[in-house]
């Protein structure tokens, strides 16, 4: 389940919201996102408790993503931007149940639970890079001119 989660799915929803947004907004979604939903699951799967004053910070990071993915430049959910926004949450919490999965794991060898999770990722990962287009070099070259 860790390497479903953790490798595949967010990798593949990451590059999914990363083909229609920018780099510097896509970072911000996916890790203010993951820290998000990571602290809402703890808090309905696990009953973990935070203080006041991670509870103020979460209440900021909530408003901070909302902003960014509403993009309230020019007014509230002007410049929402669809589906790519929608890819990055989604990896946020492909992100977010790969690390609460990880905190009820209770493995003494955890190397052996590192690559295994790696390799599971790496096998499920296989169908969709086979999938993926690969540029001509000719394109490339293009580009770079």
């Amino acid at each position: 389940m860790l390497g479903a989660t953790g490798v595949t799915l967010y990798y593949l929803l990451q590059n999914l919201g990363i083909r229609s947004v920018s780099a510097g907004r896509s970072t911000l979604v996916l890790y203010a996102g993951s820290i998000l939903f990571t602290v809402l699951f703890g808090r309905l799967l696990l009953g973990e408790r935070c203080c006041r004053l991670t509870a103020i910070a979460i209440g900021l990071t909530a408003f901070g993503l909302g902003a960014i993915v509403f993009d309230m430049q020019d007014g509230i959910g002007s410049g929402l931007q669809g589906a790519g926004m929608c890819w990055l949450l989604a990896a946020s919490v492909a992100l977010a149940i790969f690390t609460i999965i990880g905190r009820t794991t209770l493995a003494r060898d955890l190397l052996s639970l590192e690559v295994g999770m790696l390799l599971v990722g790496f096998v499920l990962m296989i169908p969709f890079a086979m999938r993926e287009q690969q540029p001509s070099w000719a394109d490339i070259t293009e580009r770079a001119n």
